[in-house]
């Protein structure tokens, strides 16, 4: 799974990649209904530039790096992405 800080001009400016629950408990054993949260935390870059950013969620195949496809969810500027949010991020006063 996957979680991107999107710039609006869609480049990636953190993420956070790794297997749901750390692995502890596999999409294998998801059941259809199932409604799941995990906690994502990733550090920001001192460069980042104040502004709103997209939070985007998704799945991948770590053998090949494809994304799975959405079925539900709003969707994300790009294919295969869930729009998770937005966020402000402002400069230190």
């Amino acid at each position: 799974a996957f979680v991107h800080l999107s710039a609006p001009d869609g480049f990636v400016k953190a993420q956070r990649d790794r297997p749901p629950f750390g692995g502890a408990y596999p999409t294998s054993r998801w059941q259809p209904g199932d409604v799941l949260a995990d906690r994502y935390e990733f550090l920001l870059d001192e460069s980042i530039i104040p502004g709103d950013y997209l939070l985007l969620a998704g799945m991948y195949l770590p053998a090949t790096g494809d994304r799975l496809p959405v079925s539900a969810g709003p969707a994300g500027p790009v294919p295969a992405v869930i729009r998770l949010g937005s966020i402000r991020i402002e400069a230190e006063p």
